[in-house]
């Protein structure tokens, strides 16, 4: 019995911790709702054996503690929403992600996320459909063009590919389900990419999550020369930085602006801002999906718009400035900023040191688009 109690004394704790985890950022990277349900169950059935066996007070204690996580578990894991996997196509693809549905209420509102920077499949976003499907809002995740199930290439297409595929997506969906509205959730990159679908299909209402409001040219370029600003650089070597990166991201793989350029970086690899920078190499690229879309331009959208839109920074986004974010948002119609003075690019804080887990969620962050999305779905 001192090794039964041994175990229920270690794995009880670390049970609720689990268990919370997944209502917190850690949640974001790490789905343990199934194993939970299985070891609090484990464990309900040890601690009741020890309690038939030794009728002690602790064990009393421990039956209760296990029937709470274990009925928590499982009303999270099998009665709080419904998981389903839907297969769109777009451009001879097939694309996979998973619809959460709330089983308690009936959803007016669809959320569909949209995708940030790389490969990135539908786990990026589930802790935030989750969330959303517990609190009554129906919202999809899918695996990015090139990621998870999904067939393609990630870096076939551009932004008009991307769009296509969530377009694809949305339609497939409102065929089937008989939603009011729909939103999007839009990461990072992925703000471009809802304006585009924006323009292509009728949108309710947008979230953009550290967003930049400028071209995807002008925002890589700021976020070195603002990343040399905090590391306390002078003007004139931050602007001899810019004019070098600019060279880079702009190069069209012509042999003469490869001699040139490569001079330049020989000259000047040596400067302590060209390894500050962290964004240069001694080697020159071409890549033919950054010259699609580098020069993106989202004020055209956002000028012919007519869809409310939240944007959503932190006070410590390393990619972009918040307050630039502001400036370049607020100027058009219909645009709420707000900026929460934690959370950086992801919107993380990390109380132990950047990247030392745990991460945490910016404070209001969740209650922020939360709130906001309830008060769209809920406008007639």
């Amino acid at each position: 019995m001192k090794g039964l109690l041994i175990t229920l004394l270690i794995l009880t704790p670390i049970t609720f911790v689990l268990y919370y985890s997944n209502f917190g950022a850690i949640g974001a990277v790490l789905d343990t709702r199934k194993e939970v349900v299985v070891v609090s169950i484990s464990l309900l059935i040890l601690s009741l054996f020890a309690l038939i066996k030794k009728r002690k007070k602790i064990y009393m204690g421990f039956t209760v503690l296990t029937l709470i996580i274990t009925v928590l578990s499982v009303k999270e894991y099998f009665f709080t929403y419904d998981e389903k996997e839907v297969m769109f196509e777009n451009e001879g693809n097939q694309l996979y992600g998973t619809l959460y549905q709330p089983k308690s209420q009936e959803a007016r509102c669809l959320v569909v996320f949209i995708h940030g920077s790389g490969s990135e499949d539908r786990g990026e976003y589930a802790f935030h459909a989750r969330n959303l499907a517990r609190s009554g809002v129906a919202a999809f995740a899918y695996d990015k063009r090139g990621s998870g199930r999904s067939e393609g290439d990630t870096y076939e297409t551009g932004y008009q590919g991307y769009a296509g595929d969530a377009v694809a997506a949305i339609e497939k969906i409102r065929k089937t389900y008989p939603f009011e509205k729909t939103g999007l959730f839009a990461f990072s990159e992925g703000e471009w990419v809802s304006l585009i679908i924006d323009s292509l299909i009728p949108v309710d209402f947008i979230v953009m999550v550290s967003p930049s409001g400028t071209s995807p040219l002008k925002q890589t370029v700021r976020e070195m020369t603002y990343r040399l600003e905090r590391k306390g650089f002078t003007e004139n070597e931050i602007e001899e930085a810019k004019n070098l990166y600019t060279d880079i991201l702009t190069f069209k793989n012509d042999p003469a602006a490869r001699k040139l350029i490569e001079e330049r970086i020989a000259v000047l690899r040596d400067k302590d801002w060209f390894k500050a920078g962290e964004e240069f190499s001694e080697e020159l690229y071409f890549y033919p999906w950054w010259n699609q879309v580098m020069y993106f331009q989202p004020e055209t959208y956002l000028e012919a718009s007519h869809t409310e839109i939240l944007v959503i920074s932190g006070r410590e986004n390393e990619s972009f400035p918040p307050e630039e974010t502001v400036k370049n948002f607020q100027k058009y119609k219909g645009v709420e900023t707000v900026i929460l003075e934690e959370g950086d690019h992801a919107m993380l804080t990390w109380p132990l040191g950047k990247g030392v887990p745990p991460p945490f969620y910016a404070d209001q962050y969740e209650n922020t688009y939360l709130s906001w999305i309830h008060d769209k779905c809920k406008e007639d």
